[in-house]
C-alpha cells in the first residue's frame, strides 16, 4: 500500500533534508581534502571531526524521518544526502564561487520569506483575516523587500562585468 503524506508530514521532510543537504556537503568537501591529499594519516586524522560531525548532523535526521515517516521519507532523505555529498565531492568549488555571491544571499532568502509569506496569509484567510493581513506583511512584505533588493544587487553585477575597464 502506498504511503500518504499530509501537509505536515511533507514539511517535517522538507525540514530534515535541509539537515541532509548541508551534512552531505560538509561531508562531500571533507573527503575531498582527504582525497586531495592523497589520503594522508595526518590529513584523515585531522578532518575525523567533520567526517564525525556531518554524519551525525545528516544521520540522526535521517533516522528520525524514517521512523517517524517511513520507508518513502528515508528514501527521500537518502537520496538528498547522497546528491549533496557527491556535489560537495565533485563540485566544492563551483558550490563556494555561487555561495560567495552576497546577491543571492538576498534572493534566496527574500523569495523563501515572499513565498512563506504569501501561503501562511493564504491558509490563515480563513480562519483569521487580520492574523493573514499581519503575515502577508511581515512576511511576504520583508521578503518581497530583500528579493528586490537581490535582484537589484544583481543587475547591478551583472552590468558591472559587461562594462569594458577603462
Amino acid at each position: 500500500m502506498a504511503e500518504t503524506f499530509d501537509a505536515s508530514a511533507l514539511y517535517s521532510i522538507a525540514m530534515l533534508s535541509l539537515f541532509e543537504l548541508i551534512g552531505g556537503l560538509v561531508l562531500g568537501s571533507t573527503m575531498q581534502k582527504i582525497a586531495g591529499s592523497g589520503f594522508l594519516p595526518r590529513m584523515i586524522l585531522s578532518q575525523a571531526f567533520l567526517v564525525i560531525w556531518g554524519i551525525m548532523f545528516a544521520g540522526i535526521p535521517l533516522l528520525i524521518g524514517g521512523s517517524s515517516f517511513g520507508l518513502t521519507s528515508f528514501l527521500i532523505q537518502s537520496a538528498v544526502l547522497i546528491c549533496a555529498w557527491v556535489s560537495g565531492f565533485l563540485f566544492l568549488d563551483q558550490i563556494r564561487a555561487i555561495v560567495a555571491l552576497p546577491w543571492l544571499w538576498f534572493v534566496g532568502f527574500g523569495g523563501l520569506f515572499a513565498t512563506a509569506g504569501a501561503a501562511a496569509a493564504f491558509l490563515a484567510a480563513n480562519q483569521d483575516p487580520a492574523l493573514a493581513l499581519v503575515l502577508g506583511i511581515s512576511f511576504g512584505g520583508v521578503g518581497t523587500i530583500f528579493l528586490v533588493i537581490g535582484l537589484a544587487m544583481m543587475r547591478g553585477a551583472q552590468k558591472a562585468r559587461k562594462e569594458p575597464d577603462e
